[in-house]
């Protein structure tokens, strides 16, 4: 299945520029011949979404530039959104469990509360994370390359990135993802 088609079935609309199936349009390679060229994919962010499209394209046989402008990668989910809070969620949880269980042998009492100890555990789990899910797949698929800036279109098929560091550089690609 294709990242389009992925997307699809999420409920989610897609608009494509027309090529061929790793194809490149001539206009952007003169001289070179474009059937033995992979296709170039950018993807503008590197959540979980940007990575499973980066790795289904990658397994095609694209060549995929992932684009992240934040201090690191792995989008909201893994950084501030669904692995923090559910951490902060199922300590509450427990918590309130020992303050009001529901078993008439098991005595209630409260906990010792250390929210310094659960940053730390959350931190220390939302680090792990981001290197197991995102970091090492980026480290041992050579298709797959991050590039740390901001991006903007130029064209249907052009970035221009701006770095971190100030700098700026235009990417093309034959297919650019949002």
């Amino acid at each position: 299945m294709t990242c389009s088609q992925t997307t699809k079935t999420r409920g989610y609309k897609t608009k494509e520029n027309p090529l061929p199936e790793n194809k490149v349009p001539d206009s952007c390679c003169e001289g070179e011949d474009s059937s033995n060229r992979a296709l170039n994919v950018v993807i503008i962010g590197s959540g979980s979404g940007a990575f499973a499209c980066a790795i289904k394209a990658a397994e095609g046989g694209a060549k995929v530039t992932l684009i992240e402008g934040a201090d690191v990668i792995g989008g909201c989910c893994v950084n501030v959104g669904c692995v923090p809070s559910k951490i902060l969620i199922r300590a509450a949880q427990l918590a309130q469990q020992q303050r009001i269980n529901p078993f008439a042998g098991l005595e209630n009492y409260a906990p010792q509360l250390s929210r310094a100890l659960l940053a730390q555990q959350q931190t220390a789990r939302v680090e792990e994370l981001r290197v197991t899910k995102y970091q090492d797949i980026l480290e041992t698929n050579p298709a797959l390359n991050l590039l740390k800036g901001w991006a903007h279109f130029k064209n249907a098929n052009t970035l221009l990135v701006r770095e971190n560091d100030g700098t700026a550089q235009e990417i093309h690609a034959d297919k650019i993802l949002i």
